[in-house]
């Protein structure tokens, strides 16, 4: 039943001469049957004959189909009164059958049309994904192939329709492909497998595959639907690192995964592990003692359903690795989810399994978030999209989006009264250029694209994308405009972060840093203007901006006390506002204080202008906030190597003023104790005893110079300062 169901879907999608022949055919013996009826008097029953031909070409050729239901029914009414004449009976009847011919033809033309346009959209994003999909129908043909598949491949899409899939694939991997689906059921339809696929360049790339099945109503297979991403890279890592072992366990050590390997027994139990990382023990709580008699299944919730059946897989060689996210707990009985790979290998004689998790509790809020934003998105995308003109021939906009309200600013009340053209939102100097080059693509019945710069409603010039494509049967076109202009500021500040961490690397002192990051932000002077405000004494020292000739007025900004010293002091991102130097009538400036943080130590703070129609996204506020940390960081950094320089050539000061005090009491010393022991009076043996406990008190000063000399050395030593530099 289901090969005659496909053979007629087949047939019915195909333009091939034999379904134009049917059509043709079918009408005229429509005509002939029901001729004949009419001479002997039949004018009921068999006029619905002619429903034959009008739905198998209205269903495939929606227009045509209408246009034949019009013809057929038209022929109908002449041939009715030629033959039975003009009864008003007959008439009536043959009014009502023409009607309906013409309404079956025009319903089943619309559905048809409607069908043959979901399945082209759905088609279509399956043909923009980079990774490989293939859709494998219950016989094992290929049934679709998208543009990537066929490009890996060098194929055509026909090429591949109808043909087995083992043929691109070496027996013992189409072994393995056969035994994976044949491991896919209703109760577990979908799954991962990785295979490696020689393309048409001849290099052998391993794929991962992420196979859903789709089953009917008995359990039969009906197709399954294969999106393979290329992981070769991955696995040539995994390839090295086990070729080093010394590399091997550096990475093993430090890694920020979980790392675990345990033995699989011949019975196809899990043995308990006998190697594990550092970041494993801490992130379950255990000791390594302690991990060492554990097993896997100790460390989950609750063990994978698969996991009996392909242990079974890998001692039959027909499987080597999973991934799977499994509830684990921790040692405190906590439970997290984790992103869980794990691969079956030999190592020294024995089967073993390597685990590499990774904590998803992070990942799954962010994906949570990601998927609320999605569900947003396609919200707006499906209500939406993005913003969308209809323009006529000569431009004049006929219809508009909501999106092109939000994007630009415009009131759909303004752009649709009839009197604006797209001309009227292009800047000026590009205007005619412009025009005629999207007015000649939109004669493209593909449709075609390119770029061009409009005016939003606030006057500011905006980079844009546009997408123009005529609509079908009418003389209107369809414009897509994509906004561009956040993207491009957003290249600037990236290539001055670049540079800017370059010189946090690399440059030695604070003051020589301070310069080269003004230097850098001075590229960014088109969109935003940046000044670097050290703290210092509890007041904020006005360095010059990125723009030299705004020096004044950042002075003045700071002199105010304003945003720049709320983020000195919250360490939060505060938001102000500051006239322009000129104050020429021109809007406020924007301004955005970001406080430079050390270890919890308010550093300074970065204060960015930014000039009037300019926007600044979330991201770029976000990069140059910790752009402000890693400065301060490195500032701070800079002071306490200066700091230390500083102590240790004091610390050499009093070493050698020490020294020189030593010297100076024992010279006077000396000459005390000679008069004393001269003169031979009462009071000599008092003398000589202080003389000496003033002589041990200088030996233990020297004893501490002697200890001074030594923490010298060992600041020398241990804190990377040479005695030839000096605080600049």
């Amino acid at each position: 039943m289901d090969k005659v169901e496909k053979r007629l879907e087949s047939f019915l999608e195909s333009d091939s001469i034999l379904f134009i022949f049917v059509i043709g055919f079918t009408t005229l013996f429509s005509f002939a049957i029901v001729t004949a009826g009419l001479l002997n008097g039949i004018t009921t029953l068999l006029p619905h004959l002619f429903y034959i031909p009008v739905v198998f070409a209205a269903y495939r050729y929606p227009r045509e189909g209408m246009i034949l239901s019009v013809l057929v029914s038209s022929l109908y009414l002449v041939l009715v009164p030629l033959i039975m004449g003009p009864v008003p009976d007959v008439m009536i009847n043959a009014y009502g059958h023409s009607v309906v011919i013409v309404a079956v033809g025009v319903i089943v033309s619309v559905l048809s049309f409607q069908l043959s346009r979901e399945k082209e959209m759905y088609l279509g994003l399956l043909d923009d994904q980079n990774d490989l999909i293939a859709m494998i129908a219950g016989d094992s043909t290929y049934s679709f192939v998208n543009a990537a598949y066929c490009r890996y491949f060098d194929v055509e899409p026909g090429d591949l329709i109808g043909m087995p899939y083992r043929e691109h694939y070496p027996p013992e991997e189409s072994a393995l492909l056969d035994a994976f689906f044949r491991s896919l059921n209703p109760q577990r339809p979908s799954g991962v497998l990785e295979l490696s696929a020689r393309g048409a360049d001849g290099a052998t790339r391993m794929f991962q595959w992420n196979v859903s099945g789709h089953f009917g109503e008995k359990g039969e297979t009906l197709s399954y639907l294969s999106s393979g991403r290329d992981i070769t890279s991955l696995r040539n890592m995994e390839e090295a690192l086990r070729s080093s072992e010394e590399k091997f366990g550096a990475l093993f050590s430090h890694a920020r995964d979980g790392i675990l390997v345990n033995e699989l027994r011949d019975d196809l139990t899990l043995g308990p592990f006998f190697e594990m990382n550092r970041y494993t023990l801490d992130l379950f709580g255990y000791e390594r003692d302690e991990m060492s008699t554990m097993s896997p299944l100790d460390l989950v919730v609750e063990a994978p359903a698969f996991l009996s059946e392909w242990l079974g897989q890998v001692q039959e060689g027909t499987a080597r690795s999973f991934r799977e996210e499994v509830m684990c707990r921790r040692r405190d009985g906590s439970e997290f989810p984790a992103d869980v790979t794990a691969v079956a290998f030999e190592l020294h004689g024995k089967r073993v399994i390597l685990s590499i998790l990774r904590d998803m509790s992070l990942r799954k809020e962010v994906q949570e978030k990601i998927i609320r934003s999605e569900e947003l998105y396609r919200t707006l995308f499906e209500n939406t999209g993005t913003a969308m003109l209809v323009v006529d021939d000569d431009g004049t906009i006929r219809n508009a989006n909501n999106e092109v309200e939000k994007t630009f600013g415009y009131r759909k009340e303004a752009l649709l009264s009839g009197s604006m053209r797209v001309g009227d939102i292009v800047v000026p100097e590009e205007r005619h250029g412009t025009i005629g080059t999207f007015s000649a693509q939109g004669m493209i019945s593909g449709g075609s694209s390119g770029e061009m710069r409009l005016i939003d409603a606030s006057g500011m010039y905006r980079d844009t994308f546009y997408t123009i494509a005529r609509i079908p049967g009418t003389s209107q076109r369809i414009l897509s405009i994509a906004d561009q202009t956040g993207t491009r500021q957003g290249s600037l500040l990236l290539a001055a972060v670049n540079e800017i961490n370059q010189a946090v690397v690399y440059e030695r002192e604070s003051s020589v840093l301070i310069d080269r990051v003004c230097k850098e932000f001075a590229a960014l002077n088109e969109y935003y203007v940046i000044a670097v405000s050290p703290l210092e004494e509890g007041r904020l020292t006005a360095l010059t901006p990125s723009v030299s000739s705004l020096e004044e007025m950042h002075a003045s900004y700071l002199y105010a006390g304003g945003g720049a010293y709320r983020a000195a002091r919250s360490g939060l991102v505060e938001y102000d506002e500051w006239p322009a130097a000129d104050d020429g009538g021109e809007p406020p400036l924007q301004v955005i204080n970001f406080p430079m943080i050390a270890d919890e130590e308010i550093i300074g703070a970065i204060t960015a202008y930014l000039r009037p129609r300019v926007s600044i996204t979330d991201p770029e506020i976000d990069t140059l906030q910790a752009l402000a940390n890693d400065i301060g960081f490195a500032i701070r950094s800079r002071r306490l190597e200066e700091e230390k320089l500083e102590a240790l050539e004091q610390i050499e000061k009093n070493i050698e003023q020490l020294s020189i005090i030593n010297d100076h009491i024992r010279n006077p010393l000396q000459v005390i104790v000679g008069y004393a022991v001269l003169d031979d009076w009462e009071h000599t043996e008092k003398v000589l005893g202080q003389a000496e406990e003033i002589d041990r008190i200088i030996n233990r000063l020297d004893q501490r110079c002697l200890e001074s000399s030594k923490i010298r050395e060992y600041l020398i030593r241990h804190s990377g300062i040479h005695s030839g530099d000096h605080p600049r």
